[in-house]
């Protein structure tokens, strides 16, 4: 082999290292945003099945309106919604809601 052939043949194994290295770059970025995707994603989820459903959220509002009868006056609504029974709130959530929404003796 002559010495231009042993130059060319290096001159390709080191492009082929090269070429190598940038893949392996690449594949290590896509892998890295991958899994950031996925972390993200799955905090999210967590957060919004499990974490975000346990707070019971009270806001009380006092209703003046010359259209409700006046045997109103003085009578305690609660309203709750959004329970999602079975999926993320179990029977103990549910005893603990109750217990909740009777200390503030509703009418």
């Amino acid at each position: 082999m002559t010495r231009e052939e042993l130059n060319k043949e290096m001159q390709e194994e080191i492009e082929n290292a090269e070429h190598k290295e940038k893949r392996k770059k690449v594949v290590v970025l896509i892998l890295k945003v991958f899994f950031s995707i996925l972390l993200i994603f799955t905090t999210f989820y967590l957060y919004t099945t499990y974490l975000s459903t346990t707070n019971l959220i009270v806001k009380e509002k006092r209703i003046i309106s010359k259209e409700l009868p006046s045997h109103f006056n003085g009578i305690k609504v609660i309203q709750f919604s959004d329970l999602h029974y079975g999926t993320t709130v179990h029977m103990e959530q549910l005893k603990k809601l109750v217990r909740e929404i009777n200390k503030r003796k509703p009418d």
